[in-house]
């Protein structure tokens, strides 16, 4: 339960439950959430109350970016989310019944094909999209904008260019 100010970035919620809305997270009237880069899955709302993934009460404040909610499960309406979100844009809501708030960039209706939580490589465990699961912007949406490298900062092509790294496309010599 949030009554604060809450920031969640890069994270996965996952398998919480709670009986009374908000089985990832219950932002309250006096509560600032804001989810970027985030996702929110197979969490359970059971106290026959909306909102397993969020539940967000009039007054509060949540704010989403860049954020994936879906397979969330509530014993009352709207599985994903309950409330009125503020979108910043590209985010996923599979059951979008009870957001208020999404954009033209936010995709709904659409099971991204979360794997299960495990350990994908970062510090944390994480649910990774499918490689056969359908994109996730709106048709003709613009990609994300990419960082710039300046010139100073670009790295030399040639030899020295691979040493360090961790691959490499060059065989590795056999030995005899």
């Amino acid at each position: 339960m949030n009554t604060g100010t809450m920031t969640v970035t890069d994270c996965t919620l996952s398998g919480n439950s709670s009986t009374d809305g908000g089985g990832g997270v219950y932002n309250t009237s006096t509560g600032t959430l804001i989810l970027n880069n985030t996702t929110l899955a197979n969490n359970a709302s059971t106290g026959g109350v909306g909102g397993g993934g969020i539940k967000g009460d009039p007054g509060g404040t949540v704010t989403l970016s860049n954020t994936i909610m879906a397979n969330n499960s509530a014993s009352g309406p709207n599985d994903d989310c309950e409330g009125a979100m503020t979108s910043l844009g590209s985010n996923l809501v599979m059951d979008a019944d009870g957001c208020a708030g999404l954009g033209s960039s936010d995709v709904t209706l659409l099971d991204p094909l979360l794997g299960p939580l495990q350990d994908n490589g970062g510090r944390t465990f994480t649910r990774l999209r499918s490689r056969e699961a359908p994109p996730s912007r709106p048709a003709g949406a613009a990609r994300p904008a990419r960082r710039s490298i300046s010139a100073a900062s670009r790295v030399p092509r040639g030899r020295s260019a691979t040493r360090g790294r961790s691959s490499s496309s060059r065989a590795a010599p056999r030995s005899p």
